[in-house]
């Protein structure tokens, strides 16, 4: 069952080829260039997840995903991160972000609708045993 996806990346080509791939697969797919345009949108569109690119203008992924865990509406997104240098998620990041995936570019649009797939499908099974 697609959701919704909220993409974030500064990379004009990546947001649009990424977008149509995961819009193909039945997701509603909203865009944003940088972490300031997508954190004053995403309260208001309240994704199923969020794909960010980590190195951006203005306020990166990591801040992004920050700001986002401190709000009550939009402290359980989960928030795949995409970067291009060999950066790894420690456990004082995570501790601190919702991030649940690093994925490093270049990767392919069949590799990340496998990854929301993933993810979405997993989200989803963790709240139906809250609902129980």
């Amino acid at each position: 069952m697609p959701g919704s996806i909220f993409l974030v990346d500064d990379e004009l080509h990546v947001s649009q080829i990424l977008g149509r791939r995961l819009e193909r697969e039945g997701y509603s797919v909203e865009t944003a260039r940088d972490g300031v345009e997508a954190f004053d949108r995403i309260s208001e569109v309240l994704p199923d997840l969020i794909i960010s690119d980590l190195q951006m203008p203005r306020l990166d992924g990591l801040g992004l995903a920050e700001k986002l865990r401190g709000e009550p509406g939009t402290a359980s997104i989960p928030i795949v991160l995409l970067t291009s240098r060999g950066h790894r998620a420690d456990r004082e990041i995570v501790d601190r972000t919702n991030i649940v995936r690093l994925v490093a570019k270049p990767f392919s649009s069949h590799e990340m609708v496998k990854i929301v797939e993933q993810l979405l499908a997993e989200a989803g099974g963790s709240q139906d045993q809250e609902a129980a």
